[in-house]
């Protein structure tokens, strides 16, 4: 998901704490908790450093709504160039572990085109590699389904594929001369009515087919010759015949380099050859008159998402194209940062961060650059490598610490990647996700009665404990008139905070007020710990029932993720 800077530790005062043990867990398909080497705590969140073991590892990454960190699954020497990863699904401050999965998968844009899903094949057999199962990965659950079984592919030395609506198309690389000299490739459709699967066109010009896009049957390839010539195809699997059409104007010599191919909305192909970009209309393929940075990877400076297009050219100005817009969005912000959805373009620029809707064509501006959303929540770093997170409803934002690669795996965690090449792991607290910029306390000129003030509305606090869950000094009340604290609403008492922990004296058990206002029994010390961090049992409130006005005995908290839905 496309954050490319190294992270540093955050810089406030704080001190690792040794913390409870709890192993990553190794069976395929349940959740844990993930072992952590050090822990600190503030008072909206805390901060953890996870623990993956020293062998290589990739991420946080983003897959859609989900997070994962890959290993190199045993018999790989490093991440880089690795056949296989193990995954680590991070979600609610737990772990699923999902073993030996291929190397191709861990890719956003892969998996937005197979229609978020997480797709790819498994050798049947694993002496011959001539029988093929497809697999559906459920990133919620771990489990594996077979979607296609045995599906016949001869001389296979490498293999991936593609979906599209209910079809999938296979793109093996064809073992014919022992490893040796040119590969060949070709790709195949599956044809569930005959449970086959047949090249999609067949014809002596086929060398290296390197499949680029699918859209409602249309094949888009990028043929790689013996010579070292390139030359994009495209080939019509909705009739009969199929049919097989060179792109003009995309002959390529064997030093340059076709990249980007895709379809558009519109039903145009987009591509950059030799850097420069193109558009074929259907009847002629034309420059465009603008170039793919060369100071980058092509993996660091094209994206492609639901046909639309992100880049950045040699002067690092960033531009998005596509059937439904054209724009040069200026010089883009250091690092180079940015991530296209199907939905909306975020990126760095200047000091700030911006997000252009395409639906809208409305420009929002962010005190940081985004590398994750969430629905309402996104995060991300600004220029000086803070790690933030913000409620774009309430703008509530909390500064987490330092780095990059910023991801959010659910409303209460946050993670990214360390310097050290940690994994780093932020719990926020109930208080730090139903808080909100326009709380105050605020009482009448000549009167000592103090109310909390939510919006438009007044709470009257009754005690100190109730404020002091609110507010940390009496300097936060503020005097105002009574015509002004008449024109507020009346909402009654007020409550204890959300996340506030409370106990009865003659009762050991602590509860935590919910954002609806009712007291939530933690059930266990582990629970309390993962919510709170290393000093969940300081800070407890000792109540009494005079205490809990309007509030209610709710659900209990039996693990992480029920404090998400209080």
């Amino acid at each position: 998901m496309l954050k490319k800077t190294l992270i540093t530790l955050a810089t406030l005062a704080m001190a690792a704490q040794p913390i409870m043990p709890a192993a990553v867990q190794a069976d395929a398909g349940s959740w844990s908790s993930v072992q952590a080497t050090a822990a600190w705590t503030y008072n909206d969140y805390k901060v953890e450093r996870l623990d993956f073991g020293a062998s290589a590892f990739a991420g946080p990454l983003s897959l859609g709504e989900n997070v994962v960190v890959a290993k190199a699954a045993a018999g790989c020497i490093s991440v880089t160039g690795c056949e296989r990863y193990d995954l680590y699904v991070l979600r609610d401050g737990l772990s699923m572990f999902v073993g030996n999965v291929p190397h191709e998968v861990i890719n956003e844009q892969r998996y937005f085109n197979n229609g978020d899903e997480v797709v790819y094949t498994n050798s049947a057999d694993l002496e011959n590699n001539n029988n093929w199962d497809v697999i559906s990965l459920n990133l919620e659950t771990g489990e594996e389904t077979a979607n296609l079984k045995s599906v016949f592919i001869d001389g296979v030395q490498d293999i991936d594929l593609m979906k599209d609506n209910d079809e999938y198309y296979f793109n093996p690389s064809l073992n014919w001369n022992n490893h040796n000299g040119f590969v060949n490739a070709v790709i195949y459709q599956y044809d569930k009515p005959g449970s086959v699967v047949e090249m999609v066109y067949k014809n002596w010009t086929q060398q290296r087919d390197e499949l680029q896009d699918v859209e409602d049957g249309l094949v888009l390839s990028k043929m790689v010759f013996e010579s070292g010539n390139k030359q994009l195809w495209v080939y019509d699997t909705t009739v009969d015949p199929k049919t097989a059409e060179a792109v003009p104007g995309t002959w390529t010599p064997e030093n340059e380099d076709i990249v980007g191919a895709h379809f558009r909305a519109d039903g145009k192909i987009e591509f950059f050859d030799m850097y420069q970009r193109y558009i074929y209309d259907g009847d002629m393929t034309l420059a465009q008159g603008d170039y793919l940075s060369w100071n980058h990877s092509y993996e660091e400076s094209l994206q492609v998402v639901d046909g639309r297009m992100a880049w950045l050219d040699p002067e690092y100005n960033l531009h998005v194209s596509g059937a439904d817009v054209d724009l040069d969005l200026g010089r883009i912000g250091s690092p180079e940062t940015f991530k296209l959805t199907s939905d909306a373009l975020y990126y760095s620029s200047g000091t700030e961060g911006k997000m252009y809707n395409f639906a809208t064509k409305a420009t929002t501006i962010y005190p940081f650059a985004v590398t994750d959303v969430l629905g309402n929540l996104v995060v991300g770093a600004d220029e000086d490598g803070n790690i933030w997170y913000m409620d774009t409803d309430s703008n509530r934002s909390l500064k987490l610490g330092r780095g990059s690669n910023a991801v959010i795996s659910d409303d209460m965690h946050v993670y990214w990647l360390g310097t050290d090449n940690e994994v780093y792991e932020a719990t926020l607290s109930l208080h730090a996700m139903t808080g909100t910029s326009e709380i105050s306390a605020v009482k009448v000129s000549g009167s000592s009665s103090v109310y909390l003030v939510l919006d438009d509305t007044s709470y009257r606090i009754q005690n100190e404990k109730i404020y002091f869950s609110w507010f940390n000094s009496w300097d936060n009340v503020e005097t105002i008139s009574a015509a002004s604290f008449n024109a507020l609403k009346d909402g009654g008492l007020a409550t204890f905070a959300p996340g506030t922990r409370l106990k009865m004296a003659s009762d050991p058990k602590v509860y935590m007020v919910g954002s609806d206002n009712k007291l939530h029994w933690i059930t266990t010390q582990l629970i309390a710990y993962n919510i709170f961090g290393q000093e969940w049992n300081k800070g407890i409130i000792e109540f009494n029932m005079i205490d809990t006005t309007n509030l209610i005995f709710g659900s209990t908290i039996d693990e992480e993720s029920d404090v998400q839905s209080i």
